[in-house]
């Protein structure tokens, strides 16, 4: 059994049937004994990587340019801090899934990781990244849980590819955006071209290009185009192109600390078109008063947008 499995199986992050098959597995005594020794391991592991903030050379917290330090999870952490484990056993395995010997996981910042075929990885809060220190001459293979944005290094004899929770993702150089949340993935593609498949039924798949966007759930993908405000946490850009003011200022509240509230009302109404490139919130926020009729308020802890009844 390999260990990302049990790891994931301890953090309660495996659908019914994968964790079925675990508990299986863990019927036989000297199996559960591993299985205890690995959890013993990994949290150790983890923990003394948070006690003493461990920061390999290749990893680095990440602030994007347009945040200007406001993101709302730099108030939890100054920094961004990386668990790197060690495999110690040789694992049963079930399916072909390739061997993990690292994980890497990003616990209150986003932060950067870099590959030993130079793709780069930007993890966001609260998400990992399992994978090989080298990569074989077949093939570069690694597993996301959460979210990240890839530059993978171009190399077209070995596809890189990613398991993806209800996904897999195949590429040869490319950059793109990937999410997985337990039987849901999307992907948003910045760069290159990208083949997006279900994990149980990889004949079910489909091509993506710059611009193009897919979410596979309940055992289906859907293809559309892309919201590139999505990488604004990596890019610092905002581009509205008739948006609702409302979904707008869902897209701010993402990225930004401090939250926006809109006071509703019949008279509030309007779309946005306007771009960002690495701009202030509050300067951001003037330009919507402008094109909506609004007035803002910095409340301290939020700032509150409302109706220009002048």
């Amino acid at each position: 059994m390999k260990e990302y499995i049990l790891i994931s199986y301890y953090q309660n992050k495996l659908s019914e049937a994968e964790r079925k098959l675990v508990e299986d597995w863990l019927q036989d005594k000297a199996n559960k004994q591993l299985y205890e020794e690995i959890i013993r391991i990994w949290e150790s592991s983890s923990k003394a990587a948070i006690y003493e903030q461990i920061k390999l050379p290749e990893l680095q917290s990440i602030k994007g340019p347009g945040i200007k330090h406001q993101r709302r999870w730099i108030a939890y952490a100054a920094a961004a801090i990386i668990a790197i484990m060690f495999t110690v056993y040789n694992f049963i395995d079930f399916g072909q899934t390739p061997e993990y010997t690292l994980m890497a996981q990003a616990t209150t910042e986003s932060a950067e990781l870099k590959l030993s075929d130079g793709t780069i990885v930007n993890l966001r809060p609260q998400s990992q990244l399992y994978y090989s220190e080298e990569f074989t001459k077949d093939g570069r293979h690694v597993k996301l849980m959460g979210e990240a944005f890839f530059e993978v290094t171009k190399d077209i004899n070995r596809p890189f590819k990613i398991e993806a929770g209800a996904a897999n993702v195949e590429v040869l150089g490319t950059s793109f955006l990937l999410k997985t949340i337990e039987q849901r993935s999307e992907i948003t593609v910045n760069s290159g071209k990208v083949r997006f498949s279900q994990t149980d039924k990889p004949e079910n798949s489909t091509t993506l290009v710059k611009g193009d966007a897919a979410i596979t759930v309940n055992g289906k993908i859907t293809k559309e185009a892309a919201d590139l405000n999505k990488l604004a946490w990596k890019t610092g850009i905002f581009e509205f192109k008739d948006t609702p003011l409302v979904r707008a200022l869902d897209l701010l509240n993402e990225f930004y600390e401090k939250p926006v509230i809109l006071r509703t009302g019949p008279q509030i109404e309007g779309n946005i078109t306007a771009f960002f490139d690495n701009e202030e919130l509050e300067d951001i926020l003037e330009v919507f008063c402008i094109t909506c009729n609004l007035v803002i308020a910095d409340q301290g802890d939020y700032y509150e947008l409302k109706a220009n009844d002048e």
